[in-house]
């Protein structure tokens, strides 16, 4: 997967209604994300913690082909490592193996970004 951090012609956006509290049944329309555009996976970041407080608690819409999906997962750091662990997924019936892997690579996309300044820290999903 080829994924970069990418911004969104008028006509790509998406809009997607949020499923976790606390932001239920907020719409939104995000602008940009991490994408892979060759087979249309979109990652999008919109909350740090259960009640908009900091944590070690990311939201994310993650939108495999068209179905979005609303995902919770937690950060936990240990030294130079950066594990990324799923706490919550709706839709997990829909979820296939394929969906999971695509998933594990933004999400570590993601962390390289976020840590893009550590040359020594390794990003490991546990999903």
């Amino acid at each position: 997967m080829a994924f970069k951090r990418y911004m969104f012609k008028k006509e790509e956006l998406r809009t997607y209604t949020l499923t976790m509290w606390p932001r239920k049944g907020e719409k939104i329309t995000p602008k940009g994300g991490i994408v892979d555009l060759e087979n249309d996976i979109r990652l999008f970041y919109y909350g740090n913690g259960p009640y908009r407080e900091a944590s070690k608690e990311y939201q994310f819409i993650f939108d495999y082909k068209g179905i979005a999906l609303n995902v919770n997962v937690g950060e936990i750091i240990e030294d130079y490592d950066i594990y990324y662990k799923l706490i919550e997924i709706d839709k997990e019936e829909l979820i296939t193996k394929e969906m999971k892997e695509a998933l594990s690579d933004a999400i570590r996309f993601y962390g390289n970004i976020q840590y893009d300044d550590y040359n020594d820290v390794v990003i490991h999903t546990e999903f």
